[in-house]
């Protein structure tokens, strides 16, 4: 058996709709987003917010790491959306421009790699810029050593 147990996602719809009111995700997608949303929350934080929401769901600190998963799976919905739209570009469907008299097509060239790893960069400093944001008066970025 896996040491590793799945959190349970920060948020659910119910939160991202009325308390974060957010709209950008379809429900039917957000519990996807949400859990990796959490998993990514959780990394940057070095686990401490899954044991803020285990220990302490009431507090402020458990509604900032709640409104921080929102804003990632906005962000991870975001770049799904561009991703999507650059894999129907390079398929079939793929054309950028078509002109009719003596028939002329121009299809859209495909992401590099190094264009797919500058929007996965992009998409990594999105997501710190947003967890500073929220999280910076929280003490769960603390990178450094806390003493007993």
């Amino acid at each position: 058996m896996p040491d590793y147990v799945p959190l349970e996602p920060f948020a659910d719809y119910e939160f991202y709709t009325e308390e974060y009111a957010g709209t950008a995700i379809p429900e039917n997608q957000f519990n996807q987003l949400s859990r990796r949303a959490t998993e990514i929350v959780d990394s940057r934080t070095f686990r401490r917010a899954s044991d803020v929401m285990k220990n302490d769901t009431a507090s402020r600190k458990a509604w900032a790491v709640r409104v921080a998963a929102c804003m990632v799976a906005e962000l991870l919905y975001a770049q799904g959306e561009a991703t999507r739209s650059e894999s129907v570009a390079q398929g079939a469907g793929g054309i950028k421009s078509e002109t009719v008299g003596q028939h002329r097509v121009e299809y859209v060239a495909p992401m590099s790699a190094v264009e797919r790893v500058q929007a996965r960069q992009a998409l990594d400093g999105a997501i710190s810029e947003e967890l500073t944001s929220h999280l910076w008066d929280t003490g769960l970025l603390y990178m450094g050593v806390r003493r007993a």
